[in-house]
């Protein structure tokens, strides 16, 4: 299975609908922007989505 795109609506400080990261056959991703944008939070969205069974702990959706 080969994923295509991670949409990303109402995660941790990532909020609405348009939140698309698009992978468009390729192997390697570059995820780039400014500090604070949900570069890493995006990441961690997709860490949960590839591991369901992984324990998710509470501080991790709190906004700090």
């Amino acid at each position: 299975m080969k994923i295509k795109s991670l949409k990303v609506i109402s995660f941790r400080n990532i909020n609405g609908e348009n939140n698309v990261l698009e992978f468009d056959d390729s192997d390697i991703i570059f995820i780039f922007g400014q500090n604070n944008v949900g570069k890493s939070t995006f990441l961690r969205a997709y860490e949960y989505f590839i591991t369901p069974k992984k324990k998710k702990c509470l501080i991790r959706f709190s906004q700090i």
